[in-house]
């Protein structure tokens, strides 16, 4: 269960083996990245690359939730890495991660949750009202899911775009999930 949550508040990795040729993936790409018309074209996402032409950032286009300050402002970022196995199939390679303020809000609001938690167990009184405490117990699950949701889809919307799925490598071998 603790990998559950690292997984939801910090990063979680995947790997893509596709039938594609990396210079054709890399043309997909760029043709996403270049699309800067149409905020409500589909797909939500927009990017670079950061080096090309193996290693590229994506974000989603536009989110219901404004982040101010610093210098992530987005939701969630993805981080991927293209490379060739042979020369009908690329290795991609990527990393989600949810905003940082999910995380920093989170470890905020856990020490007075689980006070709130405590008390109330200890002296049977449940005040369940809306100036009172129990925002910070409702906000910790409230941020989680928002963490989880924001990766999560910033991730669907990379693999519908490239039509894609995740597989699982070990010892060299490539098996499908």
């Amino acid at each position: 269960m603790p990998n559950f949550f690292y997984k939801t508040l910090y990063f979680e990795s995947f790997t893509y083996v596709t039938d594609t040729t990396p210079q054709l993936l890399t043309g997909k790409l760029e043709v996403l990245f270049n699309e800067k018309q149409g905020w409500f074209k589909s797909p939500n996402l927009k990017g670079e690359f950061l080096e090309y032409p193996a290693i590229f950032s994506i974000t989603p286009k536009r989110w219901l939730v404004q982040i101010r300050g610093g210098e992530e402002r987005e939701p969630a970022k993805l981080s991927g890495i293209i490379s060739s196995l042979n020369t009908t199939q690329t290795k991609i390679d990527i990393v989600v991660k949810p905003n940082a303020v999910y995380r920093l809000l989170f470890f905020v609001c856990l020490p007075f949750a689980v006070f709130i938690i405590i008390k109330s167990l200890l002296t049977m009184e449940f005040h369940f009202s809306l100036l009172g405490p129990w925002p910070f117990v409702f906000g910790l699950f409230f941020l989680f899911i928002s963490a989880k949701n924001a990766a999560t889809k910033l991730r669907n919307n990379f693999e519908k775009y490239l039509n894609i799925t995740p597989v699982d490598i070990k010892n060299g071998q490539v098996n499908n999930e």
